[in-house]
Order: structure tokens, then sequence, then C-alpha cells
């Protein structure tokens, strides 16, 4: 697999984790708000209910007392108090107003029709006394039937606020499983962007940096000029494979070039003795010439001597200049596979980069995360603290049985709040983790230190490497055009001289008349021969400066 693919697939794998994660606290959040929604709806028509037992009892508490004294400061503040207490509608319409079920809901109608009934009662004993039948007044209140009248509404009321209570729990098991899941959920999916990241960051280091690590210390063999060293093992299909084929192919070819470089450098060598003798017969028939009155037999006999030794050398410069084209053809095709493993290098730098800036776009993830901790902290204070309010107020309850359950409440939700207070710092733990290992993975990528060699320094030596070698290379296609240069004169001076063997030959039945001709064309063939020899010998020598640029690092 490519490592740009399996850098995007880790991309988009961690992308949908860090959203499942926000998912899960934004629903981890749900479950805190409707827990504290029940819990401070549950604690309002708490409240309600003590205020409609608490006004209850003062008023019979007025009504005892007028019976008993007459004073009508005790009925005028009964009155009052009547007059000042809401509605029956509004406080209907109170309770409705928290969404309460209809079975709370028919438990409150019911109370407060008896709350009524028992007002009634009362101030039929207030009138008795404002008529001043004292004794029917206290026998409507010390009478059984007003005393169960008040016990049956303190019964309705309690059994109110014991569904209340019952479902109040019930709301907060819900939302304390939910709860519950949602923290696991939320530090599953941590654990699994952890191991996510550490997986990647093994795979990328085994994956590039060891591979790299290799084809950098194999271009420095070549650079030295090894070109007998074991090639690259080549594993897989991916960008670091298509580098190390490159390498081996480029050390294939410039192995057989060197050794192209080299057979030819040996054909100079044998040419140029062969030029040497013909130099050494053409100053012999030079000489000879001076004596061609021996006889036109002697003569035609060096002269067809000299034809041959020109067709010879024509023949070996021909040679000489199809393998100069050949060595020029093999150092095109040198010279574009180094600039295709020189852009491929290049492509690697790029990828390189992009994997470090996936790595940092991980880090600023992993921090999104650790926010996502400290909200989770923060929602499990303010649990905490709402319990400790609720536990506060349920001491100034009038309502024993109920404030019981209401305190079970409160006592479970600072549980469920601490609970929630551990996991947020388990999961910050296992965050800080993550960042950790993040941090480590960009510093592999990317090190702030310069003692240490971290990928791009690595990608970065591998170009400048390549670059120096394509720099020889391109020396190398230089020499080799002017090695091919040099051939053609040579081939051009050959020419020269086989012309003026036909010429010579062609007047060989007129040698004796034409001897002080033949002696200028034989200097002629002298001088061109010196020529050829020099160029021969700049040939050579732009062989070994050839040989010096290819094995300059060694």
């Amino acid at each position: 697999m490519k490592i740009s693919k399996l850098l995007k697939i880790v991309a988009s794998v961690t992308l949908v984790l860090l959203v499942l994660v926000g998912s899960s606290v934004y629903y981890l959040n749900i479950s805190f708000r409707q827990e504290r929604r029940a819990v401070s709806r549950s604690e309002k028509l708490r409240t309600l209910g003590r205020e409609m037992l608490a006004t209850v009892n003062e008023l019979s508490s007025l009504v005892y007392k007028y019976v008993q004294t007459s004073d009508k400061k005790y009925s005028n503040k009964y009155l009052k108090i009547i007059n000042e207490t809401k509605k029956r509608e509004e406080i209907l319409k109170k309770f409705k107003a928290a969404d309460i079920p209809q079975e709370e809901l028919d438990l409150i109608h019911e109370a407060v029709n008896k709350s009524e009934r028992i007002i009634r009662y009362e101030k039929g004993a207030i009138a008795a006394v404002d008529s001043g039948n004292i004794s029917a007044a206290k026998r409507k209140l010390y009478n059984s039937y007003y005393s169960r009248r008040k016990e049956s509404f303190k019964e309705t009321l309690n059994e109110f606020q014991i569904k209340l209570k019952q479902r109040t729990e019930n709301i907060k098991e819900s939302a304390q499983r939910q709860a519950t899941f949602s923290l696991s959920m939320t530090g599953f999916l941590i654990l699994i962007v952890a191991i996510v990241i550490v997986v990647t960051f093994i795979v990328l280091y085994n994956t590039i940096t060891t591979p790299i690590n290799k084809a950098v210390e194999f271009a420095d063999e070549i650079a030295n000029g090894n070109l007998n060293s074991s090639p690259l093992e080549v594993q897989g299909r991916g960008e670091i494979a298509e580098l190390s084929r490159s390498l081996n192919q480029m050390k294939n070819n410039l192995k057989k070039t060197i050794t192209r470089i080299l057979d030819l450098n040996k054909d100079l060598s044998s040419y140029r003795s062969d030029i040497n003798e013909v130099d050494k017969k053409v100053t012999n028939a030079f000489d000879f010439i001076k004596d061609v009155e021996q006889g036109n037999e002697e003569t035609a006999t060096a002269v067809d001597e000299i034809s041959l030794s020109i067709k010879e050398i024509a023949k070996g410069t021909e040679k000489l200049s199809i393998k100069a084209e050949d060595i020029s053809d093999l150092e095109e095709e040198t010279f574009k596979l180094v600039k295709e493993t020189h852009d491929k290098i290049n492509s690697g730098t790029e990828l390189v980069s992009d994997a470090v800036n996936i790595m940092e776009e991980l880090d600023r993830s992993v921090s999104k995360v650790d926010k996502i901790s400290e909200e989770m902290m923060t929602i499990a204070d303010e649990t905490n603290l709402l319990s400790l309010d609720g536990a506060i107020e349920l001491a100034d309850s009038s309502i024993e049985n109920s404030s019981h359950g209401f305190a079970s409440v409160a006592d479970d939700i600072k549980d469920l709040a601490d609970e929630s207070m551990e996991s947020a710092k388990e999961v910050k733990g296992i965050v800080q983790e993550v960042k950790q290992v993040t941090n480590l993975a960009i510093n592999i990528m990317i090190s702030s230190d310069e003692s240490n060699q971290n990928i791009e320094d690595v990608f970065r030596e591998i170009q400048n490497l390549s670059n120096a070698l394509l720099t020889k290379v391109e020396k190398v296609t230089s020499v080799t055009e002017e090695q091919v240069a040099s051939t053609e004169e040579i081939s051009a001076s050959t020419e020269e001289i086989s012309a003026a063997s036909e010429e010579v030959s062609s007047r060989a039945d007129e040698m004796y008349e034409n001897a002080q001709n033949l002696k200028g064309i034989i200097s002629q063939v002298v001088e061109v021969n010196k020529k050829l020899q020099k160029e021969f010998k700049a040939q050579a020598k732009k062989s070994e400066k050839q040989l010096e640029e290819i094995n300059l690092e060694s």
C-alpha cells in the first residue's frame, strides 16, 4: 500500500473516532442536564408541596387559637392568609408547568380539593365563634371528621411526594446509566485513537525510516564510486519501493556506462598503437620515395602499403565512431533515468511534508479531545455542587419520609459526580498519553534537535546526493558529446588521408615523373598522421577526465 493512501486512511479513521468522541461527550452532557433538570423540578415540586402543608397547618393553628381565645387578630390573620394564598387554578397551573405525569397531577388535584374542604370547615368554626356559639365551633374542630380530613390531606400529599421521589430516582438511574455508558464509550474511543496513533507511528517508522536509511547508505556507496554493492531490497509497490527500483537501475546503468568507457579506452590505446605503426610505415615510405629512382615497381609497392594502412585506420576510426555514438545514447538513457529518480525523490520529500502536516493536524485534534475532558470535569464539578445544594435544602424539609428519599437521591448524584470526575481524570490521562505519542511522532518527522536526524533530513540528504549525481551525469554527458565530436574530426581526417592515398594510387604509373608531387603528398600524410596522434592523445585524456568525474567522491 502506498504511504499517501495509508495516511489518508489513518486521517479518516482518526477523524471518525474524534467525531464519535465528541458525540459521546455531547450525550454525556445531555445525561447530566437531564439529571439536573429532574432534581431541580423535583425540588420545586417538593417546595410547593411543603408550602401547601405549611399553609394548611398554619391555618389550622390560627383557627384553634381563635376558638380558644375569641381574639379577632387570629381570625383576621387567617382570612388574610386565605386572601394572599394563590388560588386553586394558579397552584394547579404551576404544577402543570412542571410537566409532571397525569397520575401525580391527579394527586395534586385531590390534595387541593381536600385543602379547600378543610378551609371551608374551618371557616364554619370561625363563623360559629363570631356568632357566639363557641361550643359548636369546638365540636367542629375537636371531632374525628376534622382530624380525618387533615390526615387524608397529608396522606395524599405524602403519596405525591413518594411518587415524585420514585420518578426522580428512575430518571436519575436512567441518566446515570446513560452517563456511565457515555463515559465508558468516550474512554474506549480515546483508547482506540491512541492505538491508531501508535500503530500508525510504528508502520510509518518501518515503511519509511528503515528503508530510507538503507537507501541513503546505498546512495553514499554509489557517490563514493562503489558500484559492486548489493542491490536494495524491493518490497511492495509504494513510493519507497519505486525509489529503491530507480536507485538499483541507476547503479546498473552507471556500471554499464563505465564498463563501456573502459572498453573504449582500451580500443583507443590499441588504435593509437596502430597509428604509431602506420606512422613508422609512412616515415619509411617517405624515405623510400627519396630513392624513388630505384624503380617504379618499388614505388607502387610502397604506395600500396600506405593505401592498405590508411584503409585500416579508416576501418578503426569507423568502429570508434560507432562506439562513441553508442556511449552517447547510453549516456542519454542514464541521464533520463537519473532525472526520473531525482523527480521521485522530490515527490518523496513532498510526501514526508504531507505526513508531517497530518501528524500536526492529529496533534491539534488530540488537543480538542483534551478540552472535551476539561469540559467533562467541569460538568462533574457542577453536578457535585448541585448535589450539595440539594442536601442543604433537604435539611430544612418538614416532610420526614420525603426528605429521607431526596437525601438518598442527592447522595447518589454526588456519587455519580465523583465517579464522573474520576472517569474524566482517567480520560484526561489517556489524552495526555496520546498527546505524548503524537509529539513523539512529530519529533520523528521533524526534530527540533539539530543533533538528531529525522525523516525530513534523510529525504533532504537523498535529494542533495541526487542533485550531485545529476550534476556528474550532466558532466559525463558533456564529455561524451565532446568525445563524439572528436571522433567525427578523426573520421574526417581519415577521409582526407584516404583521398590522398587514392590520388597517389591513381597516379602510380606517373610516379617517376611526379616524384616531387608525391613527396609533397606524403608530407601531408605525415602531418595528418601527427594530427591524428594528437587527437587520439586528447581523446585518451578526455576519457581519463570522464572517469575522474565519475569517481570524484571516492
